[in-house]
């Protein structure tokens, strides 16, 4: 059947073989989107079409090197007289999945919309009249505002800790339409106040749609009388940044720190809270504990800034030490995330021998803001133990932990687990029933339908060997298999699941290290696409 001239896409789209081959030249679902949104008519026929795109998780990281030129370095009694002697080289790309992107035929999903900025600087003695002058350079060298850049919502910036010419003063020549959210290390805020001053205006002013500032204080070797001596320069920073509309300053740690560091945080809090910025507490290293009697707390007490923290990671040795973290929590009302990984012990028959009933009580139930919970167990430390008595006691824990948790659950990420029953998932979700967002990794079940009894789930993400039947409620799904090498039929077993996947999913995109995305409605794709790129979505 032919068309006519003068026929629109609609006329098009309505003929099968036609509608076929136009999908077929149209390389990405971003761009199926798109088309999809200009009728109706137009998205129930793509809705109709089986179609599989691949896909390029892309981690997009910059370096720019700052130079003498035709030298690539230069000695600390050089004097610095003019800026054009200096080259601002952009480095290529540090990881070759960005390399790869410029050219991918497929879909490229940027984590995070993040972009990450090195800096590093050969130049150690600037003078004070060039930095105006060097700040800019630097900013055009960045060039926030090219195309591949225009949907990034977080900025990274990053330098050597003790290189002072590049500082916070560098986002006051930034200018972005998108960028949401800028993380930059501690060092950045302990700089000339004269020289914010000179800016003439508000530091954040090129970032229309900022709302938050990432500070991460995991940076060692910063003097705290240094920081107490760059305490207006703080305050004038936090000035600006509460003149941002529903600002807010997310204080990172990455790295255990110690109780001075609690101090920096106390006095950088006190600031913040003094103009009215909301402060947010984020520990996102392992708190270590080697068995010993809670010596991380002893050594950098964290609990005391209990109402501040957000996102709590912990690494369990033994019963004692999750006693600690289980009294100290009921101090966490804004606790948002919480991240634990035990070892081999059972948790309540040890708390009730070290306890008796005084931990029965305690429970993470008061944590209304808690939203993102994730159990995990080392299986590395587990290789010299029976497995059925491992899988029990490792389940009788995931039991006990699940019990503590709130209702307000929504996210649950669950690691290296073993036949799961339908009784345990069926309590795990009477105690957390809003669970919209599973991800199970390396666990197994004992039924393929385990996971209906999860009533309000939508998104789903595993990494397993075994078929999963996905529940009807489900409208994001990604897979990532392996194979037994013990199983002679695992990679027939693993292609006859995907293709129950293919069958139940019209949507799908595929990596190149074999992780399977699917959906169905592709006037959602937009939705879809941040869940992907915001919620770590990514399992390769």
């Amino acid at each position: 059947m032919g068309i006519e001239r003068g026929a629109s896409i609609y006329d098009a789209m309505r003929i099968g073989l036609v509608r076929k081959k136009i999908l077929q030249n149209i390389e990405s679902f971003n761009d199926i989107y798109n088309l999809s949104k200009t009728c109706k008519r137009i998205n129930l026929y793509i809705d109709e079409e089986s179609i599989r795109r691949r896909m390029m998780w892309l981690r997009n990281s910059k370096s720019i090197f700052i130079k003498l030129k035709e030298k690539s370095y230069v000695d600390s009694d050089v004097n610095l007289l003019s800026l054009e002697e200096v080259e601002f080289e952009k480095r290529k790309r540090i990881n070759s999945e960005s390399r790869e992107g410029d050219q991918f035929p497929g879909d490229i999903i940027n984590i995070n919309n993040r972009v990450n900025f090195r800096f590093t600087n050969a130049i150690r003695k600037l003078n004070d009249n060039e930095y105006d002058i060097f700040a800019g350079k630097l900013a055009e060298t960045m060039d926030l505002n090219c195309i591949s850049f225009k949907d990034m919502q977080y900025l990274s910036l990053w330098s050597d800790i003790f290189d002072r010419d590049i500082s916070i003063y560098i986002i006051g020549y930034l200018k972005h339409n998108n960028v949401r959210c800028i993380e930059i290390p501690f060092a950045y805020l302990i700089t000339d106040i004269n020289k914010l001053k000179e800016i003439n205006h508000n530091i954040f002013d090129g970032l229309p749609k900022l709302s938050k500032l990432i500070v991460n204080v995991s940076a060692p070797f910063i003097d705290f009388e240094e920081i107490v001596k760059n305490k207006d320069t703080i305050e004038y920073i936090f000035n600006d940044l509460s003149k941002v509309k529903d600002s807010s300053l997310v204080l990172l740690q990455t790295s255990i720190g110690d109780n001075m560091l609690i101090e920096y945080v106390k006095m950088i809090y006190k600031i913040a809270r003094k103009y009215k910025i909301t402060v947010r507490y984020k520990i996102e290293c392992s708190l270590e504990t080697s068995g010993k009697l809670i010596p991380i707390l002893k050594k950098c007490n964290y609990f005391s800034l209990g109402k501040t923290i957000t996102s709590l990671y912990s690494s369990l040795n033994n019963s004692i030490e999750f006693y600690g973290i289980l009294r100290n929590v009921q101090h966490f009302v804004n606790l948002e995330k919480f991240q634990i990984e035990f070892h081999f012990f059972d948790i309540r028959k040890d708390l009730e021998d070290i306890c008796g009933s005084n931990f029965k009580d305690l429970s993470f139930k008061h944590c209304k803001k808690l939203k993102n919970v994730f159990i995990t167990v080392d299986y590395y430390k587990l290789s010299q133990i029976d497995s059925l008595e491992k899988e029990k006691i490792i389940n009788n824990n995931l039991r006990y932990l699940v019990s503590l948790m709130p209702s307000t659950v929504e996210i649950l990420k669950i690691e290296n687990f073993t036949n799961l029953t339908k009784d345990l998932l069926e309590m795990i979700n009477n105690f957390m029933p809003n669970i919209k967002l599973l991800e199970s990794l390396y666990v197994s079940y004992k039924n393929s339908d385990s996971l209906n009894v999860f009533k309000n789930l939508q998104y789903l993400k595993c990494i397993n060997k075994d078929f999963i039947k996905v529940p009807e409620t489900v409208k994001l799904f990604s897979i990532k298999q392996f194979e037994c090498r013990w199983n002679e039929n695992s990679k027939h077993e693993n292609e006859r699941n995907l293709k129950a996947y293919f069958k139940k999913f019209s949507k799908s995109l595929k990596t190149k290290n074999e992780e399977y995305i699917f959906f169905n409605n592709i006037i959602h794709w937009d939705h879809y696409k941040c869940i992907i790129q915001n919620c770590d979505w990514h399992l390769s």
